[in-house]
């Protein structure tokens, strides 16, 4: 069916509302309705809006509402995003799918989940006679680790899962009790922290380190227009051997019993490309405050990790304005 020129109620900003670009378009958050308002929740939805780039010889637009109206065959999938609209404006062609929450909307609510585990803040229990405070460590923090739930909207919900390492213990609300772990098996050994050859045990600043390891497999993933480039970084992993670190995809080591622990040479790599762009041959943009809040979580020395308290804070200043939204 042709398509024929329309006008959309769609707005957007260029520059404010760009989500970002790849090889066929660039993507913004778009809304329907008026921005503002008395109650503007009432008034306006908001799109992914993608806006096709014109290359000679090439109708990416046709081909990409094509293969979707393919994949809906013989009914839509739950795991694939289908276009709702496509249309034709002017010289530029679009296509309006949902909008989903922001992958960092998902890991902020991880790491929230973390710091609710560390530290649950005063607590009123009617079985003490004063404040209280929860606090605790999960300890086995790996992707596999991190389930997704969808609700009843549609929506995905990442959530921590499997606390069978895990600690929790209610203590008074001015109490500087430290937890500590003294077993050295606890948890997947790939995502462990390097303290442990050091100290003899582990405490929060653990989870914290494990999570900085998720995350730049994340970076990795994300800044990289290649298939395979999370297995690759692994596989750097590996072929740095290390006798002194009983699982050779760790990203630590130690070089000999008596030297202090210090980051691999593939994950300090990975590290720069993604704060450089190198891996995507792109400018980092956004990604570059993110990277170097993932690099802070990965110091070698537990006492200068942030908290995870304080990478909320951090994450929610990167967010865009509510106003966009």
């Amino acid at each position: 069916m042709p398509l024929v020129q329309v006008e959309t109620p769609l707005t957007f900003d260029s520059e404010a509302d760009n989500l970002g670009s790849g090889t066929v378009g660039e993507v913004f958050r778009a809304t329907l309705g008026q921005r503002g308002g008395s109650n503007p929740e009432a008034t306006r939805r908001v799109f992914a809006l993608k806006r096709f780039f014109n290359r000679e010889g090439r109708d990416d637009f046709d081909n990409e509402r094509n293969i979707l109206e393919a994949l809906a065959v013989p009914f839509p999938h739950h795991a694939i995003v289908y276009h709702l609209s496509s249309w034709v404006a002017g010289a530029a062609s679009y296509i309006t799918a949902a909008f989903a929450a922001p992958l960092l909307d998902r890991i902020h609510g991880i790491i929230d989940a973390i710091r609710f585990v560390h530290d649950s803040g005063v607590l009123e229990l009617a079985q003490h006679p004063s404040p209280m405070r929860r606090i605790g460590f999960h300890h086995d923090l790996k992707p596999a680790n991190i389930l997704l739930f969808h609700d009843d909207a549609g929506h995905v919900h990442w959530k921590l899962g499997d606390f069978g390492s895990g600690t929790a213990r209610f203590v008074p609300a001015d109490s500087t009790e430290e937890l500590y772990n003294r077993k050295a098996s606890t948890g997947d050994p790939v995502y462990s922290a390097p303290e442990y050859v050091i100290d003899g045990r582990v405490s929060r600043p653990k989870d914290i380190w494990s999570m900085g390891a998720i995350l730049l497999e994340v970076l990795v993933w994300v800044s990289s227009d290649a298939a395979g480039a999370v297995k690759r970084f692994e596989e750097a992993r590996l072929d740095f051997k290390d006798a002194t670190v009983e699982h050779a995809a760790v990203y630590w080591c130690q070089g000999d019993t008596d030297a202090l622990p210090y980051l691999k040479p593939a994950a300090a790599t990975a590290q720069n490309e993604v704060e450089h762009g190198r891996i995507s041959h792109q400018a980092p943009g956004p990604l570059l405050p993110f990277a170097k809040l993932v690099r802070a979580m990965l110091e070698l020395e537990p006492a200068a990790r942030p908290t995870a308290a304080k990478l909320c804070q951090n994450i929610e200043k990167m967010k865009p304005s509510p106003s966009l939204w």
